[in-house]
């Protein structure tokens, strides 16, 4: 075996390395933006039914409050209380799902930018 042969199979010994290893750290990286995302969905999903209680408890206190109420400034005022944290349960909504929208694509746009979650493919 010459010397030209000798470097040309210990380059492909090498070469497939690589690609086992560059592989791998697709894999990896793939797997990572997967539990990355699944986790956020599984935490905006959890938020989610935590808020639809809420609202279901909002609403089962302004009957609670109508069916009291003696006079219509009562249920009036019942009703304000009421819209007034619906609003507010409803702009909470609106912040959570603002929030876990950016995390879900940041998480998306680190990957895509460089096909890894740390930059180092």
């Amino acid at each position: 075996m010459t010397q030209g042969n000798h470097e040309s199979a210990g380059h492909d010994e090498v070469f497939p390395h690589q690609l086992t290893e560059m592989g791998k750290k697709y894999v990896d990286a793939m797997l990572n933006a997967q539990i990355g995302l699944f986790d956020e969905l599984r935490q905006a999903n959890e938020e989610w039914i935590a808020s639809a209680q809420s609202r279901l408890t909002l609403a089962s206190d302004l009957c609670a409050k109508l069916m009291a109420a003696r006079s219509l400034p009562d249920a009036a005022s019942a009703c304000q209380e009421w819209t007034k944290q619906r609003a507010d349960l409803l702009a909470e909504d609106g912040r959570q799902a603002l929030t876990h929208s950016q995390k879900i694509l940041q998480v998306g746009t680190r990957f895509f930018s460089n096909g890894s979650l740390d930059g180092t493919m």
